[in-house]
């Protein structure tokens, strides 16, 4: 018995120095930061007037599954021109909160769905908005700053209703 051949020493020295490049690759490799999705600034208070049921059903609703939004039952793709003004009330803390886009999500409303919501939003040029919940209830301001678009680019959001 007289061990391996000089040709498979040579392969079994090409494959472990193969895998010892690969280690040192990723050991060494700087790692990218993944950016996040969305960075927000949330805030509470109420934004729409209590009327009841039937405001907060004309509020537009995010369909998950295509993107759109209901708006008095027809799907549409921009409710930026949908906006409350907060002229009359006096915003939280120190908070740039101006004319704000009122929306509500369906009812087993995740993360993702959310998540989801404000990027279309922000796309739109749509940076300030209320996520209302409940009627009389305070609504959950959110102050939307950076988004991860389509191509996976991180973007600050260009507000189009607010200008500075």
């Amino acid at each position: 018995m007289r061990g391996f051949g000089t040709k498979t020493r040579i392969v079994l020295a090409g494959v472990i120095g193969l895998i010892l490049c690969g280690y040192g690759w990723w050991f060494f490799a700087p790692h990218r930061m993944v950016a996040p999705e969305l960075e927000v600034e949330t805030s509470r208070m109420a934004v729409v007037p209590p009327g009841g049921e039937a405001e907060f059903e004309r509020l537009p609703l995010f369909v998950p599954a295509t993107g759109d939004w209901l708006v008095d039952g027809k799907r549409v793709r921009s409710i930026a021109s949908r906006t409350v003004g907060l002229d009359h009330r006096q915003p939280p803390d120190d908070s740039v909160f101006q004319k704000i886009v009122p929306i509500r999500l369906p009812a087993p409303a995740d993360r993702a769905t959310m998540q989801r919501a404000l990027v279309a939003l922000a796309t739109d040029g749509v940076c300030q908005v209320a996520l209302v919940e409940k009627v009389g209830s305070d609504d959950l301001l959110v102050l939307i700053r950076r988004f991860t678009d389509a191509s996976g680019v991180s973007r600050p959001c260009r507000d189009r209703l607010n200008k500075p």
